[in-house]
């Protein structure tokens, strides 16, 4: 899931010429292993 998510990320961001699609893939993603992995 990571990983895909930060192609799609990436390819947008290229497309748009600003990291924005990266920020908010960061954002999400340190939310996601802060609330669901480390909790494990």
């Amino acid at each position: 899931m990571a990983f895909a998510s930060l192609e799609g990320a990436l390819m947008i961001s290229r497309l748009q010429k600003n990291d924005d699609a990266l920020r908010r893939v960061q954002s999400h993603l340190n939310r996601y292993l802060d609330n669901e992995v480390a909790a494990s």
